[in-house]
């Protein structure tokens, strides 16, 4: 079993629908930094964000918004979270992401599921080494997955993104994870 460093990205606009998160983005930063298991934490947003009282041991990465037709913000949550994934995969020694949003709290006992998920040796995985978890299934509408927060391993994760990122704005079906 390899040891589990966790790198946390949130991910999202600091003013969502109207409401200031840079409290809940502190607050996640202030609680995850304390878990032995977290070892690198990012915020990644958009250029033009006011990540000036965002906490000092958060990196901040400023993303170009998406331009042009972005249904339910898909291409701009997916894209601000890979930024922080690949900035986590060439700028760190984690194993494993944790994607959070910024108006959303999730609290550190999620780490504790992590850890228990992702500490077995061998999973039957078909397309990435381990499995991604995500928040819920929801199971009244076909092959929704939840994706308020979601994780796995970095190069798992890196392959995820980057291949729903490779369609750009295209919208398949309502539920992009299907997609993949």
């Amino acid at each position: 079993m390899e040891n589990i460093k966790i790198g946390i990205v949130i991910q999202g606009s600091l003013v969502s629908q109207g409401i200031d998160c840079v409290n809940n983005c502190n607050e996640l930063v202030d609680i995850y930094s304390k878990s032995p298991f977290v070892s690198k934490t990012v915020l990644s947003t958009w250029e033009g964000e006011d990540t000036e009282l965002i906490d000092k041991r958060a990196v901040v990465l400023k993303s170009r918004p998406v331009l042009g037709e972005d249904i339910r913000n898909r291409q701009k949550q997916f894209l601000s979270t890979f930024e922080g994934v690949k900035f986590l995969k060439n700028n760190s020694d984690v194993t494993h992401i944790l994607k959070l949003r910024t108006d959303q709290f999730v609290p550190i006992e999620i780490i504790d599921e992590m850890v228990l998920i992702y500490k077995k040796d061998q999973y039957d995985c078909k397309f990435f080494s381990q499995p991604l978890t995500f928040c819920y299934i929801n199971r009244t509408i076909p092959f929704h997955i939840g994706d308020f927060f979601f994780a796995g391993k970095v190069s798992d994760m890196y392959k995820f993104l980057f291949n729903i990122l490779s369609f750009e704005s295209f919208n398949f079906q309502g539920a992009v994870e299907v997609d993949v």
